[in-house]
C-alpha cells in the first residue's frame, strides 16, 4: 500500500506538472514558476490530491543532491578566471553585505530575536536564484555583457557560499555534532583526504569508467558519487547536500567530466523540477492570507535590501549606475538554496513554524516575480541612464550619409610608430575607429588595426578590463556606449567608424541610436547573436549588421569548402552570395533566384583579385619579367598599389616590393594557381 501511495503520488504530480508547464511556456512564465504554482495547487493548502507530501519531499532531497552535484561540476578554476572579479570581490560583498544589512535590521526591530537568528535570517536573504537568472539572461543574449558576468560571478559565489552556511547552521543552533577539539582534527583529515582523493584518484575513476564504453557506467558512478559522498557529510553530522557538492568537485577534476554532465542532466532537470513542485507544496494560501500584511512586509523589505546591497556593491567597483541597476534588480529575488538553508535551520529550531510558513510565501512570490524584476531591471536601467525610449518601429528615422566623408587610410603595416594608444586619450585623433568593447571580439578587431596602422580607441566600462589593456600598451577610454558621453569621451564627432563589439542587446540599441543622431556620417557596424535584432538596428542607423548565428554557418560552408580544395575565389564568391541572399532575406527582402544562380553570375563576372605581397614571398625584390608570373599561372597583374598610389599596366621592369598589393586578372583556376605561386608553393 505504501509503496502505491508513493507512486500514486508521484504520477500525480508529473501529471500536474505536464499539465501547468505547457501552458506556462506559451505565456513565457518559466519553468521554475509553473513548477511552483503546480505544487501549490496539489499540495495540503490546494486540491490535496497528493496524499503524502512527504513522498514528494523525499525526491526534492535527492533533487537537492543533484543540484549541487551539478555545481560541483561546473565549478572549474578555468571558469572563475573568467569572471574572477565578480566571483572574488562583488560575490563575497553581496553575500557579507545581505546578511549584515539583513541581521541588523531584524535586532533594530522590536522582534526579540537573537543574533544567531538574524544571522540565519541574513543567510537566507543572501542567496539568489542561479537557475532562474541564468536562464533569463541567456534568453536576453545577455550572458557576456557586463551585468552578465557580475551576475553570473556573484551567483556562483553564492552557490559556493552554500558550503559554510550548511556547516554554520549546526553551530548557530548550538547542536553541532563535531566536538571543538576532536572535530577539528576530524575535519582537517577529511579536507586533506578529499584533496588527495580529487587530484589522483577521482579523476583516475571517472577516466577508466569512460574509456570502457558502457553508457550505463557513466550515470551510475556519477549517482554513486552524488550519493555516496552525501552519506559521507551525513556521518560526519554535516549537511547531506554539502557532500554532494564535494562530489562534483571530485569528478570535475577529470578531463571527461563534460561528458557526465550531459549524461546525467535529465536527471537533474527531472529533479529539480520535482524540488521546485516541493517548495510550492509548502505553501498555505489560507496562511498567505491571514499573513497577508506581514508576508507583504517583508517582502518588500527583502527586494529592497538585497538590490541595494548589490546595486551599491556594484557602483563600489566602478561600473556605471545602468549597470548597478541591472544586476541590483535581478538578484533582488530569494534563491532557491536558501529552502534547503531554511529547512535545515527549521530542523535545528532555528525558525517558528509561523516564519517559516512567512519565509516560504516570500521566496515563492520572490521567485515568481522574477521574470516581471528582470524586465524591471533594463527599464529601471535605461532611465538612470537617463536615456530616451527607443523610437517605435513605426517610426522611420531620416536618411544618413555614412562614411562619405572616410578617407583612404594608408596601412602602415606592422611595426608602425605608437600614437601614444597607452595614454587613453583621444586628443588629436582623426578619422579613426572606436571599438566598443573589449572582450574576445574587441581584441582581436584591435589586434589587426594596429598591425595595419589604422588608428583606433577601445571604449570599455569595466574598470579590470580597462587597466590590463593600458598595461599592454592600448588606447582605452572608460565610458558606456549606450550614452552620448561616453561616445563622445572616445572621439565619436571625428570617428570614421564604430564597432558595437559588445554582447549587450539593449545597449547596442541605444548605442546605434545616440551615434548616429550626433554623427550622420560615421560607419556604425554592429555585432548581435540574435538574427531577429539585424532588422531593428538597421532601422535605428546601423550600416552593418553582423549577426553571429548566421556569420558561424557561413565561416562553416568556408572551411568545409576549403578541405575539398575549392579555389579560394569560389569560397569568398559563396560566401558573398550567401550574405547577400541571406542578409536580404533576414531583412525582409525579396530573394530572387537560387543561390546557385547568384553564385554563378558573381563568378562569370569576377575575373579579377589582389594579393598583398609580404616580404617571404619568392616574387619580392623580382621584375615581373623574372617571376613570369603570367607564364606559369595565366593570371596576369594589371596594376600595383604601393604606398596608396596604384601604378597602372606595370611594365616588365616593374620590380616588386614587401607591401605591394597586386592586383590580378584571369579566371579562377588561373587566380588560385598565382596565390600559391606568390606563397611559394604553399596553400
Amino acid at each position: 500500500m505504501g509503496a502505491g501511495s508513493f507512486l500514486q503520488d508521484l504520477v500525480i504530480t508529473l501529471t500536474a506538472a505536464l499539465l501547468v508547464l505547457l501552458p506556462s511556456r506559451k505565456l513565457r512564465v518559466p519553468s521554475a514558476v509553473g513548477f511552483m504554482l503546480t505544487g501549490i495547487l496539489i499540495g495540503p493548502g490546494g486540491f490535496g490530491l497528493v496524499g503524502d507530501p512527504h513522498h514528494v519531499e523525499t525526491l526534492a532531497e535527492v533533487g537537492v543532491a543533484v543540484l549541487l552535484f551539478m555545481i560541483g561540476l561546473e565549478f572549474s578554476f578555468a571558469r572563475l578566471r573568467e569572471i574572477r572579479r565578480a566571483f572574488l570581490l562583488a560575490g563575497p560583498l553581496q553575500v557579507l553585505g545581505s546578511m549584515a544589512v539583513t541581521a541588523a535590521l531584524i535586532l533594530a526591530l522590536p522582534l526579540g530575536a537573537s543574533a544567531a537568528t538574524a544571522l540565519f535570517a541574513g543567510m537566507l536573504v543572501a542567496l539568489s536564484s542561479t537557475a532562474m537568472v541564468l536562464r533569463l539572461l541567456g534568453e536576453r543574449g545577455e550572458t557576456h555583457a557586463p551585468q552578465g558576468r557580475l551576475l553570473l560571478g556573484i551567483l556562483l559565489f553564492q552557490d559556493v557560499a552554500i558550503v559554510p552556511m550548511l556547516i554554520l547552521i549546526p553551530i548557530l543552533a548550538g547542536q553541532s555534532t563535531l566536538a571543538l577539539g576532536p572535530g577539528l582534527l576530524i575535519g582537517a583529515a577529511s579536507v586533506i583526504g578529499l584533496f588527495l582523493l580529487a587530484r589522483y584518484g577521482m579523476p583516475r575513476l571517472v577516466n577508466a569508467v569512460i574509456r570502457s564504453g558502457v553508457r550505463e557506467l557513466y550515470v551510475m558512478m556519477a549517482v554513486a558519487v552524488c550519493l555516496g559522498a552525501s552519506l559521507l557529510t551525513g556521518a560526519l553530522g554535516l549537511s547531506p547536500a554539502l557532500g554532494a557538492f564535494v562530489g562534483g568537485v571530485l569528478v570535475s577534476e577529470s578531463e571527461y567530466a563534460h561528458q557526465v554532465v550531459s549524461e546525467i542532466l535529465p536527471f537533474r532537470d527531472l529533479f529539480s523540477s520535482v524540488f521546485f513542485i516541493s517548495i510550492g507544496m509548502l505553501v498555505v494560501p489560507t496562511a498567505i492570507v491571514s499573513m497577508g500584511a506581514s508576508i507583504g512586509g517583508w517582502l518588500l523589505v527583502t527586494l529592497a535590501i538585497k538590490a541595494l546591497v548589490a546595486a551599491s556593491i556594484v557602483r563600489l567597483l566602478g561600473f556605471p549606475l545602468r549597470i548597478a541597476v541591472i544586476v541590483g534588480i535581478s538578484l533582488a529575488q530569494v534563491g532557491e538554496f536558501s529552502f534547503v538553508v531554511a529547512g535545515i535551520g527549521f530542523g535545528h529550531g532555528l525558525m517558528t513554524p509561523d516564519l517559516y510558513q512567512q519565509f516560504i510565501a516570500v521566496a515563492v512570490i520572490s521567485l515568481i516575480l522574477t521574470p516581471f524584476l528582470f524586465r524591471w531591471a533594463e527599464w529601471a536601467g535605461t532611465r538612470t541612464a537617463q536615456q530616451g525610449p527607443l523610437p517605435p518601429p513605426e517610426v522611420v528615422l531620416d536618411a544618413h550619409v555614412s562614411g562619405a566623408a572616410v578617407p583612404h587610410v594608408v596601412p602602415a603595416g606592422p611595426g608602425a610608430p605608437d600614437d601614444g594608444r597607452s595614454e587613453g586619450g583621444v586628443d588629436g585623433l582623426r578619422d579613426h575607429v572606436i571599438v566598443a568593447g573589449y572582450g574576445v571580439n574587441g581584441r582581436n578587431i584591435a589586434r589587426v588595426l594596429q598591425e595595419v596602422g589604422i588608428p583606433y580607441v577601445v571604449l570599455e566600462l569595466d574598470t579590470a578590463i580597462i587597466r590590463r589593456a593600458r598595461a599592454g600598451g592600448e588606447r582605452v577610454v572608460f565610458g558606456d556606449v549606450s550614452r552620448i558621453e561616453g561616445l563622445h569621451a572616445s572621439g565619436l564627432d571625428h570617428a570614421s567608424v564604430l564597432v558595437l563589439a559588445i554582447s549587450d542587446p539593449s545597449a547596442t540599441r541605444f548605442a546605434v541610436l545616440q551615434a548616429r543622431r550626433d554623427n550622420a556620417r560615421v560607419f556604425i557596424i554592429a555585432r548581435t547573436r540574435l538574427v531577429a535584432e539585424v532588422e531593428e538596428l538597421y532601422r535605428l542607423g546601423a550600416d552593418e549588421v553582423i549577426p553571429e548565428e548566421f556569420e558561424t554557418s557561413i565561416a562553416v560552408v568556408g572551411r568545409v569548402l576549403r578541405r575539398f580544395h575549392v579555389p579560394t575565389n569560389v569560397v569568398r564568391m559563396q560566401e558573398q552570395a550567401l550574405r547577400r541572399e541571406g542578409y536580404s532575406f533576414l531583412r525582409g527582402g525579396d530573394v530572387t533566384g537560387s543561390l546557385m544562380a547568384s553564385v554563378s553570375r558573381m563568378i562569370e563576372g569576377a575575373t579579377t583579385d589582389t594579393y598583398y605581397l609580404e616580404t617571404g614571398s619568392p616574387a619580392v625584390g623580382k621584375t615581373l619579367a623574372e617571376f613570369d608570373l603570367r607564364e606559369k599561372t595565366r593570371a596576369l597583374v594589371i596594376a600595383v598599389v604601393r604606398h596608396g598610389a596604384h601604378t597602372l599596366g606595370p611594365g616588365p621592369d616593374f620590380r616588386l616590393e614587401a607591401g605591394d598589393v597586386l592586383v590580378l586578372v584571369g579566371d579562377h583556376q588561373a587566380l588560385e594557381a598565382a596565390f600559391l605561386a606568390l606563397d611559394g608553393g604553399h596553400a
